[in-house]
């Protein structure tokens, strides 16, 4: 019992040290970590889990950005809704391969 809760209480350290990580890369450039949708914010964490945080806003950068040029008639809610539902679906893939 006392080992579920080492491990609860060492994954949870670093998935906090993981969002304070991303907290700094994305406030350089402008991006309130804590104002973005929960999907997003977990899908950025599994993402720098493997990765590294660096990495992980890099590749949020370039998919938005594809997925901008790719639908340029889209809404600026329209971009926001497609991209929570990939980060959902990431979300799902990732969560059931751990």
């Amino acid at each position: 019992m006392f080992g579920f809760f080492k491990q609860w209480s060492e994954n949870a350290a670093e998935y906090k040290a993981l969002q304070n990580e991303l907290k700094i890369i994305l406030a350089r450039q402008g991006v309130n970590f804590m104002h973005l949708h929960p999907e997003v914010t977990k899908c950025l964490v599994y993402v720098a889990r493997d990765e590294g945080a660096e990495e992980a806003v890099s590749q949020m950068n370039n998919m938005m950005k594809q997925m901008e040029s790719d639908y340029p008639n889209r809404s600026q809610s329209d971009h926001a809704e497609a991209w929570i539902n990939i980060c959902r679906q990431s979300n799902i893939k990732m969560a059931g391969s751990r």
